[in-house]
């Protein structure tokens, strides 16, 4: 139970991470046709950013993004901390996430995922994802440029966000 919580709070951190690959300030008209196409971010553009060096969960620490063909590997350690006079408790998480497109908006869904070692249940990843693709959306409809993603391709080093 306790590692079934925790991997539901985990969920909002990686939220958290994965919106630092999308733009962070509004843009007007002319600013959006001038984005360059596709938008590339790189490997450390994303662990240089505010939200991977300054988690907003402070319970994060030694954030990182490994991306590898096709996934995006977050790797942290999550600590909980005890009431006074307790000893606190780490865990390391690392979770695989897969980006797709459809009807023009990305989707990430969490393909794996560990603590300390120990693989996340199938049911327990389903429930991350269902969280994660809500949360997903509504921060693209509040935060991305108008038009429709055509691909995402990730490599060793950088993402690529095609849009039409």
């Amino acid at each position: 139970m306790k590692k079934r919580s925790l991997m539901l709070v985990t969920v909002f951190s990686l939220i958290a991470t994965i919106f630092a690959v999308m733009p962070a300030h509004a843009q007007t008209a002319a600013e959006q046709r001038a984005v360059p196409n596709p938008i590339i971010i790189t490997e450390d553009d994303i662990n240089n950013s505010f939200r991977v060096t300054n988690p907003p969960n402070r319970r994060v620490t030694d954030l990182s993004i490994d991306l590898q063909p096709g996934v995006a590997v977050h790797s942290y350690t999550y600590t909980i901390r005890a009431p006074r006079g307790g000893a606190t408790t780490s865990f390391a998480i690392v979770a695989t996430l897969t980006p797709s497109v459809t009807n023009g908006r990305i989707y990430w869904t969490l393909t794996g995922a560990t603590v300390d070692g120990q693989p996340a249940s199938q049911d327990m990843i389903n429930q991350i994802n269902a969280v994660l693709t809500s949360s997903w959306r509504n921060f693209i409809r509040t935060n991305a440029r108008p038009g429709r993603v055509t691909s995402v391709t990730i490599t060793d080093t950088e993402v690529q966000i095609a849009y039409q």
